[in-house]
C-alpha cells in the first residue's frame, strides 16, 4: 500500500486565514446599499457615506487578501467596484437635490408676486 495517500488522524486539516473576508462582505453590503440609495435622490445623503465607508472597506479586504492569498479576493473587488457606482451616484442625486431645492426656492418667489 502506498503510505502517502494515509493522514495520521491526530492532525488538524490546514485552515486558510481569513484574508480580510469580514472587510470585503461589510464593503460588498455597503456598497450595495450605495447603489440602491443613491438611485433615489431625496436620500442619497444615506448613500453618501455608506459607499465612501464601503470604498475604504474594500480597499482594506483587497490588500489583507492579496498579503494573505497572493491575490485579492473577489468579494473585496466587487464591494470596491460597487462602492465606486454608488459613490458616484449618491452625488449625482446629491446634486441633483440641491438643484431642485434651488429651482423650487428661486421660483417659489416669481409665484408669489403673480398673486
Amino acid at each position: 500500500m502506498d503510505q502517502q495517500n494515509f493522514t495520521n488522524e491526530n492532525q488538524q486539516p490546514e485552515v486558510k486565514p481569513s484574508a480580510g473576508k469580514g472587510f470585503s462582505i461589510a464593503a460588498l453590503v455597503l456598497g450595495i446599499v450605495g447603489v440602491v440609495f443613491g438611485f433615489i435622490p431625496a436620500i442619497s445623503f444615506i448613500a453618501l457615506p455608506c459607499a465612501l465607508v464601503g470604498l475604504i472597506l474594500g480597499v482594506m479586504g483587497r490588500k489583507k487578501s492579496k498579503l494573505a492569498l497572493g491575490k485579492s479576493s473577489g468579494i473585496a473587488t466587487a464591494g470596491f467596484v460597487l462602492s465606486i457606482i454608488g459613490l458616484s451616484f449618491a452625488a449625482l442625486g446629491f446634486i441633483c437635490t440641491v438643484a431642485c431645492i434651488g429651482i423650487g426656492t428661486s421660483s417659489a418667489g416669481c409665484v408669489s408676486s403673480l398673486f
